[in-house]
């Protein structure tokens, strides 16, 4: 499910499904509480000198609250969500739900580490995007920090390699959404990759997320960065010479959308010095076998946004209106079921009279659903946020409610008990 709605026609004064102190408090944070007493861990699924990282669930005993027992118990969230009983109001399936349970020793951890941990971990806290992994939890004491994240166990991009051009184009497009709803954000990634770039679970078309914000910044918009940080095969000539901004990580998504047409990188040497020169010259090419195949729209593409001079490069707004990405990710493959979808405008209609509490009983029961759980409503939202920036204006709302004989004041009061939960 979609993250926010941005108000005004142009979208020029951005609002949310709740005010910017709720969604920054969405991620709990807990001092001196055990986390095991909340959750219990079901697996080790990796160890480190630092910490590790387990699969977990929530005990049954810790499963929803008051609010949630109350939207519940009254069927509101049944009633908002299609009818059907969903796995998110369900305890038994809440149960069974695997969260990623990161344990990191302070003992064990620079306070340069550290410093990316509290990083990573306010950063996290101010994002609520689809395609991005979700924060949950963190609990503190004097010896761990433990992160409850969603669970993302479909591994990464190279797991799946090699692509086809339209799923390059479906994982191009999510990527990009994400990205331009960070930098909308006057957030920037600064390590976009391959292994950051997660599938949320081992079906086929299971979602995507972005992780690892370790070495994200917030920016200031017109003013520099400097820091030399990222991974050298994703890392544009900016970055390397010290003097960048956020046109950084478009620079990136260029080498990922690269290596997904051709399974090959655009800037390979067997000497670091080497690949450094390469990429300051952006000399690259469409060379090779894995290339037979492509398009050129789908090289222009990349070629746009692996340009040396980065005012140049395709913004992510930019990129995500070009034609290569419109042709093979195009809305109508995205529609879930017109039953579907005429379920969700009559609910839009519900919502317009439910009460704030309820409304934000319900934005937090989203927050804290996967994307697996909320698929057919992604899908939907994608119906409504049709220039796939994670955010619907008011153009996009009356766009997608136009086939309906509603007038244009009934959609924008539509609209407005959406945005505004105060």
């Amino acid at each position: 499910m979609g993250n926010t709605c941005a108000g005004g026609e142009d979208g020029e004064d951005p609002g949310s499904f709740a005010p910017k102190s709720l969604k920054a408090n969405l991620m709990r944070e807990q001092k001196n509480r055990d986390v095991f007493k909340y959750y219990e861990v079901t697996k080790v699924l990796g160890e480190g000198s630092m910490g590790a990282v387990s699969a977990a669930r929530k005990k049954e005993s810790k499963i929803g609250g008051s609010a949630y027992k109350d939207c519940e118990r009254r069927g509101i969230v049944s009633r908002f969500f299609g009818g059907k009983k969903s796995a998110f109001v369900d305890n038994a399936s809440e149960h069974k739900k695997s969260y990623a349970l990161k344990t990191i020793q302070l003992n064990r951890i620079t306070d340069e580490f550290i410093e990316e941990l509290r990083n990573e971990i306010d950063i996290l806290r101010t994002l609520d995007h689809p395609n991005i992994v979700k924060a949950f939890e963190v609990f503190e004491n004097k010896r761990q920090i433990y992160i409850v994240m969603e669970s993302c166990d479909g591994g990464d991009l190279y797991a799946r390699n090699p692509y086809s051009e339209k799923e390059t184009a479906k994982i191009v497009g999510k990527v990009l959404s994400a990205v331009a709803y960070m930098h909308a954000t006057n957030v920037c990634h600064r390590d976009l990759k391959f292994e950051n770039i997660m599938f949320e679970n081992k079906k086929k078309n299971a979602e995507i997320k972005v992780i690892d914000f370790g070495l994200s910044k917030k920016f200031i918009s017109g003013k520099k960065m400097s820091e030399g940080v990222g991974t050298i095969y994703t890392m544009a000539p900016q970055v390397l010479q010290g003097v960048y901004t956020s046109q950084a990580d478009l620079w990136s998504i260029g080498v990922i959308a690269y290596m997904l047409l051709s399974s090959s990188k655009p800037f390979y040497a067997r000497k670091r010095r080497y690949m450094i020169d390469k990429i300051m010259r952006c000399d690259f090419k469409f060379h090779g076998p894995g290339w037979k195949h492509v398009s050129e729209e789908a090289k222009n593409f990349v070629s746009a946004l692996i340009k040396l001079d980065p005012k140049k490069r395709l913004t992510a707004e930019q990129a995500l209106d070009h034609k290569w990405l419109s042709t093979e990710f195009s809305l109508t493959d995205r529609r879930p079921p017109e039953e579907f979808m005429n379920d969700v405008h009559g609910n839009i209609i519900s919502y317009h009279d439910t009460s704030e509490f309820k409304k934000m009983a319900l934005m937090v029961i989203a927050h804290k659903s996967s994307t697996a759980e909320i698929v057919k409503l992604r899908q939907a939202f994608d119906q409504y946020d049709s220039s796939n920036d994670g955010t619907i204006t008011l153009v996009e709302f009356k766009g997608a409610l136009s086939e309906f004989n509603y007038t244009e004041e009934d959609v924008e009061q539509m609209f407005e008990s959406v945005v505004c939960v105060r």
